[in-house]
């Protein structure tokens, strides 16, 4: 059968990630630099009783060679996602899943190696720890050794967007592998810094860094002591306590969108005559994997995974609605992802050889229908993006779906050119449907609203 490795899946000599052609599992080699200590950890039972715990993904173990290497079975995250691309809430629930497991680990006498916040996955609203090789024997004397990574990926962002209110998803897809620590001090006010866990995290790091010479830093490293389990645990506990503390500070503050399901431009009913389009619609296709492109809140997925849809991933650009999604996955138990997402600077292929990390569009493979409901009118008038480039990328995204166009008349549309030129002479409905009908079969148009709101629902010829 032939195999794919995952390009991002490097790092460690111990083991790395593959897939199969015609398969829906994750399947992991590990090497023969790592079969023996994951066969001493296998025997000890602490992968099973993670597993049974909710911490750590489970696996199947299908072979192992004459050379010594194992090959594990994983079941398939339904989505990747990458930090840059949570809500603070998300980032939040999984660093403190993250401690938690860590904890865990260090009462059955394991630790972390590393604190990579790819190792945490989403399954809707729940976090999955994912990297088995990352667990490893807990020895006398050893140092939290993730402890920096841990916090340049989870603490540091989470510290600067609670206290400065700066949507942290902007800042961090410039910081893919996190913020390191002078760049976070240098986010902070001088009271922030004086603050007892700022100071004892970050600013006094930050004063030892500058005034010492990192030679000496790393031989008085190699002569410690290390921590006992006992100190190791105090100090992860602390940790843990000052993040529950943190507050996402994008959940109820007004944003352009987090209250569009009460005021919108919507006449009476249209709202619910939508909806019933759209369950009607879902219900009859089944949709393995659905895309809401511009989910806002999250009205519409959700109505998508009560009507049918095995999984959602809602994308929107605007926090404070997202965080309300993940919000409303969370308190329904939704299986329902919601991601930041600007259409015009999505998240590209990046990393090493800009293959280590996938990009929206190579992470869509798996869309097996879209919905994209009032949002041409936003890339259309307002990026001036031409329809036949929308109506290309929506497509690409799936040849199943349903799209919502707005008409000139419409309020929505209005307000977009109060203030600008109206150069968009071919922008009708007539024209969308003439554009769209050649790359997939429209299979009926609904209408929604008295201004002519017209809902397309499409599929693969």
């Amino acid at each position: 059968m032939t195999t794919d490795r995952e390009p991002g899946s490097y790092k460690d000599p111990k083991g790395y990630i593959y897939y199969k052609k015609n398969s829906n599992s994750i399947f992991r080699r590990i090497t023969k630099y790592g079969s023996k200590s994951f066969l001493e950890l296998e025997k000890s039972g602490i992968y099973k009783k993670a597993a049974s715990k909710k911490f750590l993904i489970e696996y199947k173990k299908n072979l192992q060679s004459k050379n010594g290497e194992i090959e594990l079975e994983h079941p398939k995250i339904p989505y990747l996602s990458y930090s840059h691309e949570w809500t603070f809430s998300q980032l939040k629930k999984t660093a403190l899943f993250h401690l938690d497991f860590h904890l865990f680990l260090l009462k059955n006498g394991f630790t972390l190696s590393d604190a990579n916040t790819h190792n945490v996955q989403f399954i809707g609203n729940k976090p999955i720890f994912i990297d088995i090789l990352s667990i490893i024997p807990l020895k006398k004397g050893s140092l939290w050794e993730g402890y920096q990574q841990f916090c340049e990926s989870f603490l540091f962002p989470l510290i600067i967007c609670s206290l400065k209110k700066i949507p942290i998803n902007k800042i961090s897809q410039g910081y893919l592998n996190g913020i390191p620590l002078e760049d976070t001090y240098s986010f902070l006010s001088t009271m922030q810094k004086l603050k007892f866990f700022n100071f004892l995290h970050i600013t006094l790091p930050t004063i030892i860094n500058k005034k010492i010479d990192p030679k000496k830093i790393n031989s008085k490293i190699k002569d410690t002591k290390g921590l006992t389990k006992e100190k190791l645990t105090l100090l992860i506990t602390q940790i843990k306590n000052h993040i529950v503390k943190l507050k996402d500070p994008f959940l109820n503050i007004d944003t352009v969108w987090n209250d569009y399901e009460s005021n919108n431009f919507y006449g009476e009913g249209d709202i619910l005559k939508k909806e019933k389009i759209i369950r009607h619609i879902v219900k009859k296709n089944k949709p393995k994997m659905l895309f809401d492109l511009g989910c806002n809140a999250g009205n519409f997925s959700r109505v998508s995974v009560q009507s049918g849809a095995e999984y959602v991933v809602g994308f929107d650009f605007d926090i404070g609605a997202l965080s309300k999604a993940f919000e409303r996955s969370s308190k329904k138990n939704l299986n329902f992802l919601p991601l930041y997402f600007d259409a015009t600077l999505p998240s590209t292929n990046s990393g090493w050889f800009e293959s280590e990390r996938m990009g929206f569009m190579s992470r869509s493979k798996d869309c097996d229908f879209v919905l994209a409901l009032a949002l041409e009118h936003h890339l259309i008038i307002s990026k001036n993006i031409p329809i036949d480039s929308f109506v290309n990328w929506l497509t690409n995204i799936s040849h199943n779906g349903i799209v919502e166009f707005v008409p000139k008349n419409d309020q929505a549309v209005i307000e977009l050119l109060r203030n600008r030129e109206d150069i968009f002479y071919d922008y009708s409905s007539e024209t969308f449907e003439s554009i769209l009908s050649k790359k997939v079969k429209i299979v009926k148009k609904h209408i929604i609203s008295q201004s002519g709101r017209v809902l397309f629902e499409f599929s693969k010829k």
